[in-house]
């Protein structure tokens, strides 16, 4: 067993080993938050990107669509309506 000389000092040791553990314990927590809100943003980017690209394409099938309708209109006057040469 040990005597009060051989345990004397032996308080400090732990509280300093607790307090490092306490501490790499709350950078590692930070750390994923951190982490955790990057991964938030990139996705929120992506989405948002996602939404750009789709507008664009709608954009371009509905600039597309009218402009083949007017075409069919105007063949079908042309049509219609022959310019004499």
């Amino acid at each position: 067993m040990l005597n009060n000389n051989e345990r004397r000092g032996f308080a400090i040791p732990i509280a300093i080993l607790v307090i490092a553990v306490l501490t790499i314990m709350i950078a590692g927590g930070f750390s994923l938050v951190s982490a955790e809100r990057r991964s938030v943003a990139d996705q929120r980017s992506q989405i948002s990107a996602f939404r750009i690209a789709e507008q664009g394409l709608e954009l371009f099938l509905v600039r597309r669509d009218s402009s083949c309708r007017a075409n069919r209109a105007i063949a079908k006057f042309q049509a219609q309506f022959p310019t004499q040469s």
